[in-house]
């Protein structure tokens, strides 16, 4: 190959190469205006996605008040009566036997054995019944009930009603497979009837005679008896009226639905405000039980389910059937959840008051042995003020106010659980609860796939954060009143793990609730972790001890080098730690004094903690003897005292030593191990004064420190000059 053949080449291929690095940055420039197009069409999907979902909620709050029948005239009642001959016309009937043995064959394995299992619960019902009644026995004895004992009761009280329901529930999902437009209607009856019929069952066994509500709940012989009574005659009213009315809903026919369904529907919503009266009426007991503690929510309870079906009927009568249907299906679903609320509470309440009985019993139990074991110290054994203070887990856990925490945190779980049930049930009909969305405050920014949009903080996302940041410290302060139940028994935790726990738990529980309910205001943490770093090493150098404060309470709780409950020395100060907080650790000292250390100090100081492990201690007590004693005969009988004190181990076994020839005694050490440190200068005092007893009655001196005086006079000494 020439030179000139070389250049040639080299010149294309330059050119080749500049081409295609032009070509490479076209292809850039377009993928970078692509991706910056699929962005932008994200955001505009996002934005009207967002006007979609606020205009569907506008159009269902409106058209759910338009008028959409006539007002009552006398072409309702033949509307009516047209609309119940076809519902019985054996032409259709028998067109639903054919379905239902069509949807038989198809489905036979399933619907046999459905059919099967409904046959067997209902031949079984009366020894779930009879187990049932056993149950009582176990509730009242504190060593036989469990936090299982209630959740197996309604069990047995559900599937002893669960026969009926679901033969029909069966029947109803067979005819629905079916074309035919009655057929389907039917079908859809059987199964929504089912529903009805099996909750309705499920309350009235559960308030029969010494059924869950009556034993286990303990509502009251007055609340069951209400709730059995007009429960029954409102399931016998409503069961049959609610299959005929989705029948007329579903089979879609404007007479059946304007004709038949009304006059049904109109039956309902009577019963259900006569129901509702009777129930919730403020000197009724089941209204007592359900909102003792807020009568205010009894109030509102009684008027929305003995008013609200009342003002629904007459809607019906002047033309709104579809929008009091509709508010006819929430109003029982509510009723449906406020009951159910109830009876969550109800069990909550029911584990929580088990373990508390057997923590109490249990306690109950350490305090009686306790007061035998003092009973049994002779009397030269008595406290003297000088023993360290005997701190013991329910001084610092009072079951009283666990009670009481304990006893908030389900009460509020409850409420909000259902609070929020209603506010999701109701918002889709009633503009009004969607005012909090509608009232911006203020423009967020939110980054989507890197792109920065417009994110608009309501009203509805302040209120959010704030129930987060409050829910954060609530359950903060009452969590130990939870934990100090649930976990110490679950895994056998010392009170000082217990106490760690709970701690820690707390702290996260309120950092939890603060982030959430930043994030609900647009501020998540990637915006935060660049202010809480700032913060950080703001507070690292003007709160400096604060700041080392609080890590060492974390290092504290976390490492555990002492522990609440632990008998510990810290320079001069000896005493019990009794709480461990966010800046200093309490300790209870002999005085009984509550002497507060910083965190700070336990971390970096020499601190004796005579508990870490365990409770074993040594005892070191010197004895001279003088010197003509028989070294033998002191040891033997310094022996037998050490091991005649009961609270002296014999494993490790005591011992007694000759160590050295003191200046005016033969001294002895006698050397003894005990299992509470609360216990030393007790022991020491009974050794002590043994030993004493023992040696002068074996005719040995306790020896002394003797010295020789030796006076020197100057009766010699030369006369002073004059």
């Amino acid at each position: 190959t020439t030179d000139a053949e070389i250049k040639q080449d080299t010149t294309f291929n330059r050119l080749l190469l500049v081409e295609r690095q032009q070509l490479l940055s076209s292809l850039i420039d377009t993928a970078n205006k692509l991706d910056n197009n699929i962005n932008s069409h994200l955001v505009g999907l996002e934005t009207l996605s967002t006007k979609s979902k606020q205009l569907r909620r506008d159009l269902n709050g409106r058209l759910l008040w338009l008028p959409t029948n006539q007002t009552l005239n006398i072409s309702w009642l033949n509307q009516t009566a047209v609309a119940f001959m076809a519902f019985l016309a054996p032409k259709d009937w028998q067109q639903v036997y054919k379905d239902f043995c069509a949807g038989f064959k198809a489905n036979s394995v399933i619907a046999m054995f459905l059919y099967l299992l409904g046959l067997g619960l209902f031949f079984y019902r009366k020894r779930f019944l009879a187990e049932l009644l056993t149950l009582p026995k176990m509730v009242r004895n504190v060593n036989l009930d469990t936090h299982w004992v209630s959740p197996y009761g309604f069990l047995l009280s559900v599937a002893s009603v669960l026969a009926l329901p679901l033969i029909l529930w069966t029947t109803g999902w067979l005819l629905m497979a079916s074309h035919t437009s009655f057929t389907y209607a039917v079908g859809t009856a059987f199964c929504v009837t089912a529903a009805v019929m099996f909750l309705l069952s499920s309350f009235i066994v559960l308030a029969k005679p010494n059924g869950v509500i009556d034993v286990h709940f303990e509502w009251g012989e007055g609340a069951r008896k209400s709730l059995v009574s007009n429960l029954s005659w409102l399931r016998a009213l409503v069961v049959p009226a609610t299959f005929v009315f989705v029948y007329a809903m579903t089979v879609g026919d404007p007479v059946s639905q304007y004709g038949l369904g009304r006059s049904v529907f109109l039956i309902i919503s009577l019963a259900i405000s006569y129901a509702g009266f009777r129930i919730l009426k403020t000197d009724n007991k089941v209204a007592v039980q359900m909102f003792g503690r807020l009568p205010i929510l009894g109030g509102a309870a009684f008027i929305v389910f003995a008013i609200m079906p009342l003002l629904l009927a007459v809607l019906t009568l002047i033309g709104y059937f579809d929008t009091s249907v509709i508010l006819q299906g929430k109003l029982f679903l509510s009723g449906l959840l406020a009951l159910t609320g109830a009876l969550i509470y109800s069990f909550m309440h029911r584990t929580h008051e088990v373990i508390a009985r057997r923590e109490a019993w249990s306690r109950a139990k350490v305090r009686r042995q306790d007061r035998l074991d003092k009973l049994a110290k002779v009397s030269g054994d008595s406290d003297d003020g000088e023993a360290l203070p005997n701190i013991k887990t329910e001084q610092f856990v009072c079951i009283e106010d666990v009670n009481k925490q304990t006893k908030a945190v389900i009460w509020l779980i409850t409420l909000t659980t259902i609070a929020a049930g209603l506010y999701f049930l109701w918002r889709s009909v009633l503009p009004a609860l969607d005012i909090a969305e509608s009232v911006v405050l203020w423009q967020g920014v939110k980054v989507v796939d890197g792109v920065s949009t417009s994110q608009p903080i309501s009203l509805s996302n302040l209120i959010s954060a704030l129930i987060l940041i409050f829910g954060g410290f609530f359950m903060a302060k009452n969590l130990q009143g939870i934990l100090s139940l649930s976990i110490p028994r679950k895994f056998k935790m010392r009170p000082g793990a217990e106490y760690a726990a709970t701690t820690i738990l707390g702290y996260i529980a309120v950092a939890t609730g603060v982030v959430l309910g930043l994030s609900q205001l647009g501020l998540d943490w990637s915006k935060l972790q660049w202010v809480v770093a700032a913060m950080g090493v703001g507070l690292g150098f003007g709160l400096q001890e604060i700041v080392a404060n609080f890590v060492s309470g974390l290092i504290i709780l976390f490492e555990r080098p002492v522990r609440v409950g632990d008998t510990v020395t810290i320079g001069n100060l000896d005493g019990v730690v009794t709480k461990i907080s966010i800046r200093a650790t309490t300790i209870k000292d002999y005085d009984k004094r509550d002497v507060l250390i910083p965190n700070k100090k336990i971390i970096t100081d020499n601190v004796s903690n005579w508990t870490l492990n365990d409770s074993l201690t040594r005892i070191l007590i010197k004895i001279g003897v003088g010197y003509k004693t028989d070294i033998s005969l002191a040891k033997k009988l310094m022996f037998e005292v050490v091991t005649s004190i009961p609270e002296v181990l014999t494993d490790p076994a005591p011992s007694v030593y000759f160590v050295a020839h003191g200046e005016s005694t033969l001294d002895f050490e006698i050397r003894a191990y005990i299992s509470d440190v609360s216990k030393r200068l007790m022991t020491k005092h009974a050794i002590n004064n043994g030993a004493h007893l023992a040696l002068s009655n074996a005719g040995i001196n306790l020896a002394y420190p003797q010295r020789d005086i030796h006076i020197v006079s100057n009766v010699d000494s030369p006369a002073k000059p004059q």
